[in-house]
């Protein structure tokens, strides 16, 4: 699948997007958004959702092996197949194979001498939402210690997902 076609598929979409700030929302395309299915006891997305998405993660075995002997796995990004027509109708992904829009990077800062472990995390970190209900991304970016991102905003990233699946 190339991106222009993948791009193709998104068309019908945009254009529903339009139509709602021209005040003509579509309420049967919104209300579909985004279904859950339940297949051998994990959920999975059902919906036009997908289409947002043209790649999803996937991991993918490597031949190196870590200090404890595990096999050491390598994430990668695959072109999205349910993109393409009525496939997301079949869809068998669940939240977990779509990227989080969060990117981490890990760097090194000297300072006068001293190495510190860092992390730069960058991305989508939450949704703002206005009193007429319009949304905007949070999108910022923050730099910590290995060790305190760790321990501390992982979870919180877990806790922020669960709560807004529970919903």
């Amino acid at each position: 699948m190339d991106f222009l076609h993948g791009g193709n598929e998104l068309k019908p979409v945009i254009k529903e997007f339009i139509n709602a700030i021209e005040g003509k929302a579509n309420l049967q395309f919104w209300k579909s958004i985004y279904k859950i299915k339940y297949m051998y006891g994990v959920e999975r997305i059902s919906a036009w959702i997908i289409k947002l998405f043209p790649y999803v993660v996937t991991e993918q075995s490597t031949d190196m092996r870590s200090e404890s002997g595990n096999i050491i796995s390598k994430i990668l990004n695959a072109p999205n197949e349910s993109m393409i027509g009525d496939k997301y109708v079949y869809s068998t992904y669940s939240i977990k194979d779509f990227p989080s829009g969060i990117v981490e990077v890990p760097m090194k800062w000297i300072n006068r001498g001293n190495a510190i472990d860092l992390m730069l995390v960058s991305g989508f970190f939450g949704i703002k939402q206005y009193p007429d209900f319009y949304l905007e991304p949070v999108i910022s970016w923050a730099i910590c210690e290995i060790e305190e991102y760790k321990s501390n905003f992982k979870f919180a990233v877990q806790n922020i997902d669960s709560a807004v699946l529970k919903k």
